[in-house]
């Protein structure tokens, strides 16, 4: 195998493999933060109030639920686009309180990741790529 062919082919095992990457990286710190901030709701809610956040008590509960889910759902694949989407305003919100710690950072990034390049291999499946392939097929059937 060539040098051209080899970098050839970890090109093209990065852009199939490397949305794993992102989804494993942002499932594995997403669900357990999410968790945390439900399970510890009277903590995580006097913290959000300690941040200026307003209705601490109800953006606790929202951000929990979007990070337990859509950390879950990026994990897994399933609707992983809409799910890192949903979650990237959250991270920047919590950036711009709390600064930019390497976990808020990587999910950020992994986000972004996933958003372009998709949910990869081994995912469970992409709403929009299952839409994309009917209207394909509707179109090119005549």
């Amino acid at each position: 195998m060539t040098g051209e062919n080899r970098g050839q082919a970890a090109t093209t095992a990065l852009v199939e493999w490397g949305p794993l990457l992102f989804r494993g990286i942002v499932a594995v710190l997403l669900v357990p933060a999410g968790a945390t901030k439900l399970l510890n709701y009277g903590s995580s809610a006097s913290q959000f109030a300690e941040l200026g956040i307003p209705v601490a008590g109800v953006m606790v509960l929202f951000v929990g639920v979007v990070e337990l889910l859509g950390g879950a759902l990026v994990g897994m694949g399933v609707a992983g686009r809409l799910s890192a989407v949903a979650v990237l305003p959250i991270m920047v919100v919590a950036i711009a309180l709390t600064g930019p710690h390497v976990s808020s950072v990587a999910v950020v990034l992994g986000c972004l990741g996933i958003a372009v390049a998709g949910t990869g291999k081994l995912s469970l499946g992409e709403p929009s790529d299952q839409v994309a392939t009917y209207l394909a097929g509707k179109l090119t059937s005549g």
